[in-house]
């Protein structure tokens, strides 16, 4: 059984699961499953996102899972964890990027490695709820980035 649904945390609008990384599949279960259909915002910490997990976060970023969703912080607080490599980067730009995601306004984000596309891409102004963007990149990736957004 799931520990956060619709019986334990009935009207739960904000949640902090910063450096929490044993919950991620129960998370992303009760999410999928509408149990935290009244959540606000959601506060993970990347540092905790290993081996993939950030592909299952990516699926879980759904208007029909999450439809008052606004804030999603998505930050390492560990300054010294950078997984520079994280599989799922790509999948969570297409996530914010889709039609389907939630009604997101504000969402600090660490991408970690990007391609030059993906910089194009959060450089492009299209995901206008991006507050705060953290990102590595060589210099293909960082021209990619600054000609979007002169652009």
């Amino acid at each position: 059984a799931l520990v956060l649904n619709h019986e334990t945390v009935p009207h739960l609008k904000h949640l902090d699961l910063g450096q929490c990384g044993f919950w991620t599949y129960d998370l992303f279960h009760a999410i999928q499953a509408g149990e935290l259909r009244f959540l606000e915002s959601l506060r993970l910490d990347k540092a905790d996102f290993q081996g993939g997990l950030t592909v299952g976060l990516a699926s879980s970023l759904r208007s029909s899972f999450l439809p008052s969703l606004r804030k999603l912080t998505f930050v390492s607080d560990d300054s010294e964890t950078h997984d520079d490599t994280s599989p799922g980067t790509s999948e969570l730009i297409d996530a914010l990027r889709m039609e389907g995601r939630p009604p997101l306004e504000d969402v600090p984000v660490d991408v970690g490695r990007v391609t030059d596309e993906e910089a194009r891409v959060l450089g492009s102004g299209e995901m206008r709820f991006l507050k705060h963007l953290r990102m590595d990149c060589d210099a293909s990736q960082l021209s990619a980035f600054m000609r979007a957004l002169v652009e």
